[in-house]
Formats: C-alpha cells, structure tokens, sequence
C-alpha cells in the first residue's frame, strides 16, 4: 500500500489557514469560550467546513443535528466573505456536484422552515441560497 501521507499534507496545507489569535479574539470551544492570546490557530477553509456539513447532514437520524447542519450550511453560504462563486468553485473542487445537488434537494420544506425560525432569514431566501449550490 502507497503511504497517503504527502497527499493528506499537501490537501491540509492548500485547505487551511493558520490565523492569529490577538488579545481582542476569542476562541469558541463547544459551549464554553476561550480567550486565547499569541497563539496560531488552524482553521478550516469555508468550503471544506462546507463539505463536511454537506457530507454530515446525510446520515443526520436526530432532527435537531440535521436542522443545526442545514442552517450552518446556509450559514457558511450566506455570511462567508467568499463571493459565492468562488465558495462553489472551491467546494467543487473536493467535492461533487451530484452529492451537493443531491443533499440540497432532500431538505425538506419542514426543515427549511425550521431553519428559517433559526436564523431569522425567509424560508424563500434559504431556499433561493441553497438551490444556487445544487
């Protein structure tokens, strides 16, 4: 068996970013938050946290995860300071187009709903974000 690792470093290092943490950031942890000073931090790109909500909301059995996923993929889509296009080509460029249009199109009117009293956006906004991804 080939060893993966160059591959796995070369995929983190083109899809992470080390961001600086000043004494004005904060760190959130779970439900606690961490102040956190002189420190590098590595963070996901948007679009990879966007295929792991895509490739999560799959397999959701608990409906309070599934809409928490929904409303972070909108979320990621819609307060990302990517331009869209540039969010999509990103995402698609590790992840594929028919998943994403698959996964988008099983949310169900009831979820988007639910979403929508989450987020406080329309039901027809969401729907208009997260159709531009599928």
């Amino acid at each position: 068996m080939q060893n993966r690792l160059p591959q796995k470093r070369k995929f983190l290092q083109a899809n992470m970013s080390v961001s600086y943490i000043n004494q004005e950031t904060y760190l959130y942890i779970g439900n606690s938050t961490k102040r956190c000073t002189r420190r590098s931090v590595l963070l996901p790109r948007p679009h990879v946290l966007l295929a792991m909500k895509l490739n999560s909301v799959i397999n959701r059995d608990k409906k309070h995860k599934r809409i928490k996923d929904i409303s972070d993929i909108f979320s990621l889509l819609w307060f990302s300071d990517i331009k869209f296009a540039q969010l999509k080509a990103n995402l698609l460029s590790i992840y594929s187009k028919l998943k994403a249009r698959k996964t988008v199109h099983s949310f169900k009117a009831e979820e988007i709903g639910r979403v929508s009293k989450v987020t406080g956006v329309s039901t027809g906004e969401i729907k208009r974000v997260l159709s531009e991804l599928g």
